[in-house]
């Protein structure tokens, strides 16, 4: 890696070259799952032979932040009901991991949510129906959720107002930085 310095602050270039093939190219892919074969030409025939995987890997964790009120209005297609963009990206990720990798939460692989700011609107009990359903399907597979009790308390909540299963730490942004030092991946989609 390359530190540059520009005036007084310092930054970062990575080492790593884009969309150039290397050596270790051929040990990061493998061979796609037959379902992730068929879920791209389900969507765009022909894209298989473009589409990558990588291998499988495991014995990592991630922190996944959730500080956003953003919806996505089309995952739930049948309803047009709009649903939490972060909520549908931890249920994405624990999806594809399982779908296509044959991984599992727990196993495999940690992952953790802690919400804060606008993030904790999606652990209220009288959310919508839907994005209850996925908080409750992440947690059921072990994924532990987090609600900043600061936000809480700026918003004049209780812990009776949240879903049930949902734990509370001081702060939200204190959290993501201490499970980030223990070796937890950070993700804030």
């Amino acid at each position: 890696m390359n530190v540059v310095k520009a005036s007084s602050s310092i930054v970062l270039i990575s080492a790593l070259s884009f969309g150039v093939a290397s050596a270790d190219d051929d040990e990061i892919f493998t061979s796609c799952t037959s379902a992730a074969i068929e879920a791209a030409e389900a969507y765009d025939p022909g894209s298989s032979a473009v589409t990558n995987c990588i291998g499988v890997r495991d014995d990592f964790n991630v922190v996944m932040a959730w500080n956003s009120k953003a919806t996505n209005g089309n995952i739930l297609k049948n309803t047009g009901q709009a649903v939490g963009q972060q909520v549908v990206n931890a249920r994405n990720l624990t999806r594809d991991y399982k779908n296509n990798y044959g991984m599992q939460q727990g196993d495999e692989y940690g992952m953790v949510v802690v919400a804060y700011a606008g993030g904790v609107d999606w652990l209220k009990k009288d959310n919508d129906q839907a994005d209850i359903n996925m908080v409750n399907n992440l947690m059921a597979q072990g994924v532990k959720v987090y609600a900043c009790q600061n936000t809480m308390k700026g918003k004049g909540l209780k812990i009776a107002d949240l879903i049930d299963g949902v734990e509370i730490v001081p702060a939200g942004v204190s959290a993501v930085i201490d499970f980030s030092t223990r070796g937890f991946t950070y993700i804030n989609p």
